[in-house]
């Protein structure tokens, strides 16, 4: 019986496997900036997934369509979160924080503003 040989190039241009970055945005991040979003009362559609280095980034959209669809999107290393907003086509930085619960006082008050 032999085992299959599967080129590098292969397994990357297929996604098979992507060993997370030690410092991507950890689930308790995700969980909390979840959180925030659920319990704003609105309906958010949220995404969570991991860049091609293995960094986790959430995005977060309002469930519509148009002008009144608002979406902001966070990334970064968990010691050092970026949050940007959606707009024109592009992405604002709103801010970079060190510490979560500045993030989360911005993000709320960002998703509020609704």
């Amino acid at each position: 019986m032999s085992n299959p040989i599967y080129p590098a190039d292969d397994i990357l241009t297929h996604g098979l496997a992507l060993v997370p970055a030690l410092t991507s945005i950890t689930s308790k991040q995700v969980g909390a900036i979840t959180d925030i979003a659920c319990a704003s009362g609105q309906e958010w559609d949220i995404q969570t997934a991991d860049d091609y280095d293995g960094y986790r980034f959430i995005l977060l959209e309002t469930v519509g369509h148009g002008d009144d669809r608002k979406s902001l999107f966070v990334a970064g290393t968990a010691q050092r979160l970026e949050l940007f907003e959606g707009k024109d086509e592009g992405l604002t930085l709103i801010g970079t924080f060190t510490d979560m619960k500045v993030l989360e006082a911005s993000l709320a008050g960002l998703i509020r503003l609704q």
